[in-house]
C-alpha cells in the first residue's frame, strides 16, 4: 500500500504527540473497530471541540487585554448592577437585557448575539457592543434596574 502525502500529515500529527507504543496499538484497535462513518463523526466532533476550546482561549486572552479600557469599565458597571441591584444570575441577566433591547425599535433584532455560558458574560457583552450602541445597552440596564426597584418596593415585607 502506497501512503500519499495527505495521509502522511495524519500520521505526522500522531507522531508529534509522542505517544507510547501501547497507546498506538490501542488507538489502532479502536480505529479498526469503528465504521468509516463513526470514525469520521468522531474526528469531526473532536475538531469542533478543539475549535471551540481555541475560541474560548483566544476570547479570554483578548478580554484580559481590555483592562483599563472603556469596555472594562462598562462591563464592570453592568455586572455590578446585575449583582447588587438586580440580584440575578448571569443567564437571567442576559435574558432580561436581551428582552429590554428587543423593545427598542432602533435595535435590529438579528444583531443580538446568542449567549454562550461557556464563554461568559464578558464575552457576550463584548459581542453585544459590536452590534448595539453602548448607550442603548446602558439605557436598557437602567430600565431593568428601575423596574426591579419598583417591583421590590411593592412586594417587600416591611418589618417593624
Amino acid at each position: 500500500m502506497r501512503i500519499r502525502p495527505q495521509q502522511l500529515r495524519v500520521f505526522a500529527a500522531i507522531a508529534m504527540q509522542r505517544v507510547s507504543e501501547r497507546d498506538l496499538r490501542t488507538t489502532h484497535e479502536i480505529i479498526q473497530g469503528l465504521s468509516p462513518v463513526s470514525f469520521i463523526d468522531l474526528i469531526r466532533d473532536l475538531e469542533d471541540e478543539i475549535e471551540n476550546s481555541l475560541n474560548v482561549s483566544f476570547e479570554s486572552k483578548e478580554e484580559r487585554g481590555f483592562a483599563g479600557s472603556e469596555f472594562s469599565s462598562l462591563y464592570m458597571e453592568l455586572d455590578r448592577i446585575r449583582r447588587k441591584d438586580l440580584k440575578v444570575p448571569v443567564a437571567s441577566f442576559v435574558e432580561l437585557l436581551s428582552e429590554a433591547l428587543r423593545k427598542d425599535p432602533s435595535v435590529e433584532l438579528s444583531s443580538l448575539p446568542p449567549f454562550d455560558p461557556r464563554r461568559g458574560l464578558q464575552a457576550w457583552i463584548k459581542r453585544l457592543i459590536k452590534a448595539v450602541d453602548d448607550h442603548q445597552i446602558y439605557q436598557a440596564v437602567m430600565y431593568l434596574r428601575d423596574r426591579s426597584g419598583r417591583e421590590d418596593a411593592g412586594s417587600a415585607w416591611k418589618l417593624r
